[in-house]
């Protein structure tokens, strides 16, 4: 397949995302936005900025439409942007990074969701 291929089923895949994202959270949706490509600054794909608990929390996602799943580069992305969105943002909230992977043949709240303990335990608390 062809890097324009690829590029374009990743682009649905982001925009299906914050479609759902925004079904989901409708009182939130205009804090769920792509993001805007940084080059080697890059700040995740999407943000959601969300209520979860009694916080307001910045959620930075990564995501994959892929063949095969490398969850330790995956991971370790999500952690550099979450890194550069907390660095060009000059935020004092805490931002969290995951991955969702876009599952083949399902919907897409059948994707998987990745990250690692501490950044879910950072979510609910």
């Amino acid at each position: 397949m062809s890097l324009k291929y690829n590029k374009v089923k990743g682009s649905k895949f982001e925009t299906d995302l914050v479609d759902y994202l925004r079904e989901k959270f409708p009182d939130h949706s205009a804090n769920i936005q792509r993001m805007r490509l940084s080059g080697n600054a890059d700040q995740g794909d999407i943000i959601a900025t969300l209520p979860l608990g009694n916080h307001i929390r910045h959620i930075i996602i990564e995501a994959k439409n892929v063949q095969e799943y490398a969850l330790s580069q995956f991971v370790a992305e999500v952690t550099v942007e979450v890194e550069n969105w907390t660095r060009a943002v000059k935020s004092s909230g805490k931002a969290s990074g995951i991955v969702i992977i876009k599952r083949r043949n399902k919907p897409i709240g059948q994707s998987y969701v990745i990250h690692t303990l501490d950044s879910f335990l950072e979510l609910l608390g």
